[in-house]
Formats: C-alpha cells, sequence, structure tokens
C-alpha cells in the first residue's frame, strides 16, 4: 500500500470549534484505489466526533468533495484514527482532512507539522453532517508553513477494469 498524505505525528496542531473543516493540499502522483483513511489528533480531544474527507482542487483551493467517511468518536488520549474510505482517484491535486462535529473540549485538535515552507492548509465553516462543495467559500484561515496529519492509504495504478457477465443464449452461443 502507499500513503498520498502526511502519516506521521506532529507536535503542533490546532484547536477547532463545532463544524469547521481542515484541509491540506496533497498531490497524487498516480492514480489509486483508496483503502482506507487516518488522521492523528492531540491528546484532550475526546468528546467530538469527525470525518475524514478528500476534496478535488482547482489548484489553489479546495471546490468540489470528492468523499466523505462516516463519522467515528474520537479518544480523549488522541491520537491515531482510523476512517472507512473508498474510492478511486486520478493522478493530480486534492485536499485531505476531516471536518468535527461540536467543541467540547479546549485542547481539540489535528495533529499538525508546523514550521514547514510550501504548504497548503486551512480552515473552512461547514456543516459537519453534509459537509459540502466549497468551491465558491473562502476559507477562515489559511496557513502556508503547517501541514495537518491526515492521509489516505491506497493502492497505485488504475482501478481494474468493470467485468462484463458472459451471457448465453438458449442455442449455446456466448456472447
Amino acid at each position: 500500500m502507499a500513503i498520498l498524505g502526511d502519516n506521521t505525528q506532529g507536535a503542533g496542531g490546532t484547536n477547532a470549534s463545532a463544524d469547521r473543516i481542515a484541509l491540506t493540499r496533497v498531490t497524487a502522483t498516480e492514480d489509486g484505489t483508496i483503502n482506507g483513511a487516518s488522521a492523528f489528533f492531540g491528546a484532550g480531544t475526546g468528546g467530538i466526533n469527525a470525518k475524514f474527507l478528500m476534496y478535488n482542487s482547482d489548484g489553489s483551493k479546495a471546490t468540489t468533495l470528492k468523499y466523505a467517511s462516516a463519522g467515528v468518536a474520537v479518544p480523549g488520549a488522541g491520537g491515531q484514527v482510523d476512517f472507512a474510505l473508498s474510492g478511486t482517484f486520478v493522478a493530480g491535486e486534492y485536499y485531505l482532512g476531516v471536518v468535527y462535529d461540536n467543541n467540547t473540549a479546549p485542547d481539540t485538535q489535528l495533529s499538525a507539522d508546523s514550521g514547514l515552507a510550501g504548504q497548503d492548509s486551512e480552515l473552512y465553516a461547514d456543516s459537519y453532517a453534509t459537509p459540502g462543495d466549497l468551491t465558491a467559500a473562502t476559507p477562515i484561515a489559511s496557513y502556508t508553513d503547517q501541514r495537518w496529519n491526515a492521509w489516505i492509504d491506497y493502492t497505485g495504478g488504475p482501478p481494474p477494469p468493470e467485468v462484463t457477465p458472459l451471457r448465453i443464449l438458449s442455442s449455446g452461443l456466448r456472447f
């Protein structure tokens, strides 16, 4: 399996409030089939639910929602949280991250690596229940020096071709 995104737990993070989407731009160098997704959360993050999100990119910001996982409860101790996610993607730019449902803990945070150059991470206000299209949305915060610790596990290469079932006529001919 290959990784798209950042699968290391950073020392930093961001406090998040209800209905916030935290995304980081990533570049897929090959087509792939998604096997699952994960993100790191800081300690003290319990009491929230999160969904993993994958957005298309227009080259400068997140646009349309490509995939969203079901909600997962984040444990109080934080750490790695795994999300069931499947689908396919082609080589190109995407945004990966999570959306939170509430902020019951003051330390609610998605783990991040800080002090990095050339990053594109954004926070948006949008609904946890139905995260949507961000094409016309303006980020409430943008960061060029940090990357959220969120990633997908995928199998590289184009998806397998669709199999067409064999039909047998009553005469025994196959097509």
